[in-house]
């Protein structure tokens, strides 16, 4: 399950647990409801556009992605438009950041609010080792997120280096795969573990 769909997920359970009524449509799709919240201003474009057209007085929420700021907006072009125009028709801008406001453009950084992320405690949070200092880097593997960037630097530190670094996240094609096992045996230093269950990364994180 990739991000978008993980997110929501979990957005819709917390609504439900608000009391709303959630339904989870594809980004290309249309509906008739109170309120749009569309994740990913480039990929909901044309969701975005349909609901504004059919309801134009009703609110939009467009959550920003970290893809339609580094990449979008920075490349330019018909990728940066559409991100543009589905900032115009959105009532509210949601970002997990504050850095995000000197990413996107002046006009609409007034529709902007950032929602810091969180997490509940773990009720047993495992005991720390002092042999090693550990790392944990979560992200499927893709290009797009530059996923080798933790095992290159590792190579940088020297071999008395106490830094491990553990790696979660699906290989998503048979390059990247690669590409994990070529950086394990390059450095035991470095372990993929690839996708594990949310409570197993959570304690990893911990």
């Amino acid at each position: 399950m990739n991000g978008n769909r993980v997110t929501a997920e979990r957005w819709r359970r917390l609504l439900r647990g608000l009391g709303h009524d959630v339904e989870i449509i594809g980004s290309e799709d249309s509906t008739d409801a109170d309120l749009l919240i569309a994740l990913h201003a480039r990929k909901s474009h044309a969701a975005l556009e349909t609901f504004h057209r059919r309801f134009p007085a009703r609110p939009i929420i467009v959550a920003i992605s970290g893809t339609d700021v580094s990449l979008d907006l920075a490349e330019g072009g018909r990728k940066r438009a559409l991100v543009e125009e589905s900032f115009a028709v959105a009532t509210r801008l949601v970002a997990l950041h504050p850095l995000v406001e000197n990413e996107i453009p002046p006009e609409h950084r007034a529709k902007l609010r950032v929602i810091l992320q969180s997490a509940r405690a773990l009720e047993s949070p495992p005991s720390k080792t002092r042999r090693t200092m550990n790392m944990v880097v979560v992200g499927h593997l893709r290009p797009v997120k530059d996923p080798f960037l933790p095992a290159r630097a590792l190579r940088a530190l020297p071999a008395r280096s106490r830094i491990r670094i553990h790696h979660y996240g699906r290989a998503l094609d048979p390059t990247m795969l690669a590409e994990a096992r070529a950086a394990m045996a390059a450095d035991p230093r470095y372990r993929w573990k690839g996708e594990k269950p949310r409570g197993e990364v959570r304690q990893a994180i911990a």
